[in-house]
């Protein structure tokens, strides 16, 4: 149970949010294993070249950790975190449709970089918001990214089994990261100005 913070009426809806967004998290990081046969015959190359994928995927998300923090620091929390929601969204609907093995490598770089600004926004805000107290919270945070990494490979596996195919999980896969770009948008970035001070995590704008 999330419990309330008198100073912080946004407080359940901005954890929820988080829960959200890491449940799509993990499901991002599960889905390419289990496509990456299909990526592989839609692409034409062999599993020995779709490495390539992991590789750049890693190095996306190395370089999307610093560039987050930076944007962070400079633009609202959530602004920041709807932005990488919806370019993941944008990026993996493509996936299907890029022709190219250099291409993909590209569209999963970028992909990378979304992961990351999911994983090091949420991460940050989440202590803003529970300051002391964050430690449930964020045990919490990764059990959502775990159910989402388990669930989705067993849906993804389904649907490409059918007639929608690879076109077709990688259209779910992008429409879960919907859900909490409209969430978050709609609710209030929490501040870290008085969290290191009292640990309650009491403003928000």
């Amino acid at each position: 149970m999330i419990k309330s913070n008198p100073n912080n009426p946004y407080a359940a809806r901005q954890t929820i949010g988080y829960f959200i967004g890491f449940f799509t998290l993990g499901s991002v990081i599960a889905s390419l294993g289990v496509t990456l046969p299909g990526l592989a015959d839609h692409l034409s190359a062999g599993l020995d070249d779709m490495g390539l994928l992991f590789t750049f995927r890693s190095f996306g998300y190395l370089l999307g950790s610093l560039l987050c923090g930076w944007l962070i620091d400079r633009f609202t929390g959530h602004r920041v975190l709807v932005m990488y929601f919806i370019l993941a969204a944008i990026i993996l609907s493509l996936i299907p449709q890029i022709p190219t093995l250099a291409l993909t490598i590209l569209g999963f770089f970028i992909v990378g970089l979304t992961q990351s600004g999911i994983d090091v926004g949420t991460n940050t805000m989440l202590p803003r918001v529970h300051g002391e107290r964050s430690a449930p919270y964020l045990n919490a945070l990764f059990f959502f990214a775990g159910l989402g990494g388990f669930i989705t490979p067993i849906v993804l596996q389904r649907i490409q089994n059918t007639s929608f195919g690879l076109t077709g999980a990688y259209l779910v896969i992008a429409i879960l990261a919907i859900p909490p770009a409209i969430w978050l948008i709609f609710t209030p970035t929490p501040k870290e100005d008085e969290t290191s001070h009292d640990g309650g995590g009491n403003d928000f704008k």
